[in-house]
């Protein structure tokens, strides 16, 4: 994605730490993040991360390799 008009709804466009920019759902808490999750695999909801678009508070950061 290069902006949040390129991620599905309820979701915004994220740059990731390894620089590229990728569409990550945006929540609330980290229950919004693990529906389809296993507890191994769960992601985080979280406000540290960087937009590439519009600042839309927290965003569910998946774990490293996945």
């Amino acid at each position: 994605c290069t902006n949040d008009a390129g991620c599905p709804d309820g979701s915004a466009c994220v740059t990731h730490t390894d620089g590229t920019n990728y569409c990550f759902l945006v929540c609330d808490t980290k229950s919004n993040c693990n529906i389809n999750r296993s507890a191994a695999n769960e992601s985080n909801c979280s406000g540290s991360i960087t937009w590439a678009d519009t600042d839309q508070g927290k965003a569910c950061v998946p774990p490293s390799g996945n």
